[in-house]
């Protein structure tokens, strides 16, 4: 039931231009353990990160670019910029982590959301 609570949540949040979701190739389940969303950009990110935090939902940025990181420059020997990853990184927002998110918890994390938009 959740998965259709947050597919029916997200969708509409989607069709209004707010986010982008995850996107699986056909066949594909997906396997619960991380749900993320994309925003058009870093600021409306951040935004909505510390308006959920303000409500006390933890959403976190997901990661640094490989080789925008210390280990990274020191390693990686890239010879191209990964355009597509820097975008991702400032996009991208990881939604609280837990096993089971109750229903209830969903609709005021999506309230959060479309109540700002």
């Amino acid at each position: 039931v959740t998965e259709d609570v947050i597919s029916a949540y997200a969708a509409e949040l989607e069709k209004k231009g707010v986010l982008r979701c995850p996107c699986l190739p056909k066949g594909i389940c997906h396997n619960a353990h991380i749900f993320y969303i994309l925003f058009n950009d870093g600021q409306q990110r951040n935004r909505m990160m510390s308006l959920l935090k303000a409500e006390g939902y933890q959403a976190v940025f997901h990661y640094i670019p490989l080789d925008n990181s210390h280990a990274g420059r020191k390693y990686c020997n890239l010879s191209k910029s990964c355009s597509n990853t820097y975008m991702l990184s400032n996009c991208l927002l990881r939604m609280p982590l837990f096993y089971e998110l109750p229903d209830e918890t969903i609709y005021n994390i999506y309230e959060v959301i479309n109540n700002a938009n």
